[in-house]
């Protein structure tokens, strides 16, 4: 992060903003061909597996500026726990690097994504409780208590996009039968039966549900249970589909121009309950009831949303062209 001058006044290499680097570089010169995007997005991922990749698999959350790896620098508002591998930089690392082997078909790029997905099915997803890990160790154990709606959501789709991105049939079959369980949970367990919308997240040990409806959640809802729609023709998953999408449209979108971060309708009420009692969280309940009207800010713009909504637009005409 820059000050208003221009100086650096955060310098720490999170891994997060790497990722969005290769990821908005390599989309760039897919609509434009601009080689200086494709050099960037390239030379950044290249000194991320150099510098940032551990040896037993996965990414350090964040490391120096000189690219040295600091425990010291894993605390940080996204990373309560300072965990040395967190999934949410993970996601979006995955996402880039699905998007750069997509623009490019460069083998090495192929290489680190088929070894991603295989670290994400194989020490991220949580068999026992048929979810995601958020914060874990060096070696890939869980360290928090941590299961949340929309994380396990995203990375269930693009677990299963990935694997058909590498044509591998045996990745895809496990990434598919990954996704399924993991979705059929979240269905069971964060989907709203009285409001509509995807809850939050759930804190484990304590069972208290984080109940607000931020809008990336909501966003992320809608494409994963969709594309478990299109993998099974299930209408079950349609039908959560629809409830969500109907949920933020009328509590959640601005008709004046993007999304607000926290749906209305008894929402705020849930998070300013759940910032009365003191809990720690997504941040959701935290910065509630005054987050409920905001429509962006350093960590929000039109990204997720934006997203859920191409990508549903392109899904149903694949379902209409059947």
């Amino acid at each position: 992060m820059l000050n208003s001058d221009g100086v650096p006044i955060e310098v720490e290499k999170r891994t997060y903003g790497q990722a969005f680097i290769v990821y908005a570089m390599a989309q760039y010169y897919s609509a434009f061909k601009d080689d200086r995007a494709l050099k960037m997005a390239m030379e950044t991922f290249k000194r991320v597996q150099e510098h940032v990749a551990v040896g037993n698999g996965g990414y350090y959350d964040s490391v120096a500026r000189d690219w040295q790896y600091d425990p010291m620098l894993l605390l940080w508002r996204m990373n309560p726990e300072g965990a040395p591998k967190l999934l949410n930089s993970h996601l979006h690392m995955f996402e880039a690097t699905m998007t750069l082997y997509d623009a490019t078909r460069d083998e090495y790029v192929r290489t680190v994504l088929r070894e991603f997905l295989e670290f994400l099915l194989d020490v991220c997803v949580e068999p026992e409780s048929h979810h995601l890990k958020a914060g874990m160790d060096r070696d890939g154990r869980r360290m928090d208590h941590e299961i949340n709606y929309g994380h396990d959501a995203e990375c269930c789709y693009l677990m299963t996009w990935s694997a058909r991105l590498i044509g591998d049939e045996a990745l895809q079959k496990r990434a598919d039968a990954a996704a399924l369980d993991i979705m059929d949970h979240v269905l069971d367990e964060g989907l709203d039966p009285v409001n509509g919308g995807l809850f939050t997240e759930i804190n484990t040990e304590t069972g208290v549900q984080d109940r607000s409806k931020v809008w990336w959640v909501q966003a992320e809802g809608v494409t994963s249970f969709f594309n478990c729609f299109q993998i099974t023709g299930d209408e079950k998953y349609l039908d959560a589909a629809i409830n969500i999408w109907d949920y933020t449209e009328e509590n959640v979108v601005d008709p004046t121009g993007e999304w607000y971060s926290i749906g209305k309708n008894k929402v705020m009420d849930y998070a300013w309950r759940i910032k009365e009692a003191g809990r720690a969280g997504s941040g959701a309940g935290d910065s509630a009831p005054a987050a409920t009207r905001e429509k962006a800010n350093k960590s929000k713009c039109p990204y997720h949303n934006a997203r859920t909504c191409f990508e549903i637009m392109k899904r149903v005409d694949e379902e209409m062209k059947k």
